[in-house]
């Protein structure tokens, strides 16, 4: 693992773990496997921008996915959705120590991505449609700064097909907002279509957009992440077979616990960073039962929370260190405020080390 600066990782601020351990779920977002990287992903989002609150140690994360790409290793998909959810994440004021001095987290944390942005580009170019899609989502909030983002989504928009061209016309309308506004709209009102639209290729059909009325959402989170939560179900391993026995249990834990509405539908927190913050989107199940393998592929992970269309039953998908966890819960008055999760509202804040 290859950093610019010697950073004093003890003074580095976290969510909740020991900033040190970082730096090995760093080497698995580099180089690791798809489903380990879509796990630490995670977490590091977790540890680092949960919930577009900024810590210190995103310094010391970025710099080990720029210094990566500086040395012409090419990045994974999810190391690039880390920098966006860094870049979108704020804390004015938050510092971070190094040998060399300190440094203002999300002035360096931009100045180190615009730095290795035309590389990026470069592998854009030619990558999977996994790895373009997430640098879509990066590239408008530089817009700004670099006028190669812009020249960039126009000749993507002109050539590429289906769904690539789509999303880099949607990046383009991120563009102009940035150009004419200076910034992003506050919040995920700018990222919502994107967000939907995930949900669509996992198989979901989204009857109603957010915000619906379930749960708060502080409250779910808590009844997921609670270090007094016990799992209804738990499965071992990480392999396909462990993968397919999750779809398994997911879905008749669901049954069990009647998540599903008469006419099938539910309410979902869109997976990944900040979907939390966008809220509980009403859907309906198209695609069979294998929704945890289907949120996997297009999310990077196998985990999700759900919850009935009356707020009253949740069911989680949630990735351990061990394996898998199914956890069920019951709120006796969904639309009361709960107790919130550890942290500031952290929704896959690990129960121990990965």
């Amino acid at each position: 693992m290859s950093f610019s600066r010697d950073w004093r990782w003890e003074t580095l601020t976290t969510l909740s773990l020991p900033p040190q351990r970082l730096e090995g779920y760093l080497a698995v977002l580099l180089w690791g496997g798809r489903e380990d990287r879509g796990r630490v992903h995670g977490l590091l989002y977790c540890e680092v921008a949960n919930q577009g609150h900024l810590y210190g140690a995103a310094a010391a994360c970025v710099d080990a996915v720029a210094s990566h790409a500086r040395s012409g290793a090419p990045l994974t998909p999810e190391a690039v959705s880390l920098l966006e959810a860094v870049l979108s994440a704020r804390n004015p004021g938050v510092r971070a120590t190094s040998a060399e001095g300190d440094v203002d987290v999300a002035e360096y944390c931009r100045a180190e991505v615009l730095g290795v942005l035309p590389r990026v580009l470069r592998q854009a170019d030619a990558a999977a449609a996994d790895f373009f899609r997430e640098v879509c989502f990066l590239v408008p909030q530089l817009a700004g700064s670099s006028t190669a983002v812009a020249r960039f989504l126009v000749r993507a928009a002109a050539r590429g097909e289906g769904e690539r061209r789509r999303w880099a016309l949607e990046a383009l309308e991120d563009v102009r907002e940035v150009l004419r506004d200076g910034h992003l709209l506050p919040g995920p009102e700018s990222a919502v279509g994107h967000r939907l639209e995930r949900l669509g290729r996992c198989g979901l059909e989204v009857v109603a957009g957010p915000p619906q009325d379930g749960p708060p959402v502080e409250a779910a989170l808590h009844a997921v992440n609670g270090v007094e939560v016990e799992p209804a179900v738990r499965v071992p391993g990480s392999g396909p077979r462990a993968l397919g026995q999750l779809d398994r249990q997911w879905h008749q834990q669901a049954a069990r616990a009647r998540l599903y509405a008469a006419d099938g539908e539910f309410l979902i927190l869109p997976p990944g960073s900040g979907g939390s913050a966008v809220g509980w989107v009403r859907v309906r199940d198209r695609g069979g039962e294998d929704l945890p393998s289907r949120v996997g592929k297009v999310f990077g992970a196998p985990e999700f929370v759900a919850v009935s269309v009356d707020g009253r039953v949740l069911c989680a998908a949630v990735v351990e260190d061990d394996g898998h966890w199914v956890v069920v819960h019951g709120f006796q008055d969904p639309r009361k405020p709960g107790p919130g999760p550890r942290g500031p509202g952290c929704a896959w804040a690990p129960r121990s080390g990965v």
